[in-house]
């Protein structure tokens, strides 16, 4: 049963697989997926990807996963971390992105030097920057938000790359 478990996780859809033997030569097997978190959108395709940036499977037109656009040099493999600096934080900004509110990201650009910029609903460019201290840049986004900035006259950009930078 080692043995075949091993096969099954080398599936790059498959988390963790359980295989045990039952009675009269059966075989039980338990199969948790990965969960796409985000869509990697690259020059050569869009590609779905678990929480730490695990290549799962080519898109199938997963509407509800934000796109991140994004530069790759070294082809994707699947079940193998995406080869892109800092992936799983990259990701990580999907998934605060995907709980903001009253407006949603609609796209995430990752630029050549990995700074991030949010494309919002609201057509309001957030620039992140690095993605370090995103806890700390998402409170300052959604208090933006949450201080009737929406009702306000529109903006074109808002900078929160700096502690104290709130443009």
């Amino acid at each position: 049963s080692k043995g075949l478990r091993d096969r099954i996780m080398t599936l790059p859809f498959v988390e963790n697989a359980e295989v045990r033997r039952t009675l009269h030569f059966g075989v039980e097997v338990r199969v948790v997926s990965r969960v796409p978190a985000a869509k990697i959108v690259t020059n050569s395709g869009e590609y779905e990807v678990d929480l730490l940036g695990r290549y799962i499977r080519r898109s199938n037109n997963n509407n509800r996963l934000i796109p991140i656009e994004i530069r790759v040099e070294k082809p994707m493999q699947a079940g193998i971390v995406t080869p892109i600096e800092g992936i799983a934080q990259i990701v990580e900004t999907a998934a605060l992105s995907a709980q903001l509110e009253p407006v949603r990201a609609v796209k995430i650009v990752v630029d050549q030097s990995n700074d991030i910029c949010l494309n919002m609903s609201d057509e309001v460019r957030i620039r992140i920057g690095q993605a370090e201290d995103l806890q700390s840049k998402f409170l300052r986004i959604r208090q933006y938000y949450k201080e009737g900035n929406v009702a306000r006259p529109k903006i074109q950009e808002l900078d929160v790359r700096l502690p104290d930078n709130v443009v």
